[in-house]
């Protein structure tokens, strides 16, 4: 089984055949590859996550050692060096103002334009595209950045994305995509009925969830691109729906 998981992709994607191969296997056999699939999915997602952040946080380090005060948290209190309130504003993908006060001058993020950062005395706000997320300095122990440790913060941030990242990716590869199959697998079911054939839950689940190897597939280059498609998510089902139907055809019918 397992040698065979690298062809189960590919053949998942450019013949239909494949599917009279797997639609009767056991449902074990389809947990191992839904857990084989995420884990592919969670390693490319990472890596595509890592070539997106990897040169911002790099970006962010060389402006903030040129612009940033240093500042530190100790018993859940923010110090911020020099004149406040400082208002900066750091232009990356987009414009963020970020704001260190700990005077109390500034109380909430509201005289500024999203996305912004309000670095206060016990709390650090943020609001991005209108939601407003508040973290007490408390939550994160006592600590201290400056021009002598950045670079060291930056490189632990870079580093920590891969497997923090790949966890994340597989937590939510293996949900997304078991509850996907479970959906769709209906599908499946109604089609073959539709020619006087009655699947199990573990065929029409088994079809469901290989069909949703080429959306997925589809997915990843999407993202790996750096285009924002809105309504990719349509795109996105009408494919695991084409396949579905597609193959569960080709299942159940016999052909000549």
């Amino acid at each position: 089984m397992l040698k065979r998981l690298p062809e189960h992709l590919s053949s998942s994607i450019l013949d239909f055949g494949f599917y009279r191969k797997i639609f009767r296997q056991p449902l074990r056999d389809s947990l191992f590859f839904l857990l084989y699939f995420s884990i592919i999915v969670a390693v490319v997602s990472t890596v595509i996550t890592f070539i997106y952040l990897s040169p911002g946080i790099r970006s962010f380090t060389s402006w903030a050692k040129a612009n940033a005060p240093a500042v530190s948290v100790a018993g859940g209190i923010l110090t911020v060096s020099g004149q406040q309130p400082l208002i900066l504003k750091y232009r990356g993908g987009e414009t963020w103002v970020l704001v260190f006060d700990t005077t109390g001058v500034y109380k909430d993020t509201s005289d500024f334009n999203d996305p912004v950062v309000l670095l206060s005395k016990e709390n650090m706000v943020l609001r991005i595209r209108g939601q407003v997320q508040t973290y007490p300095w408390k939550d994160f122990g006592d600590f201290e950045v400056n021009n002598e440790n950045i670079d060291f913060i930056s490189l632990f941030l870079q580093g920590i994305i891969l497997p923090l990242g790949f966890l994340v990716h597989l937590l939510i590869a293996l949900v997304s995509k078991s509850l996907q199959a479970a959906l769709i697998s209906p599908l499946a079911y109604s089609v073959a009925n539709s020619y006087g054939v009655r699947l199990p839950f573990r065929s029409s689940f088994a079809i469901a969830l290989y069909s949703l190897v080429p959306a997925t597939t589809l997915d990843l280059l999407v993202k790996a691109s750096g285009m924002n498609i809105s309504f990719f998510m349509f795109i996105y089902i009408t494919a695991a729906i084409i396949y579905t139907y597609l193959a569960t055809k080709k299942c159940v019918v016999i052909e000549d």
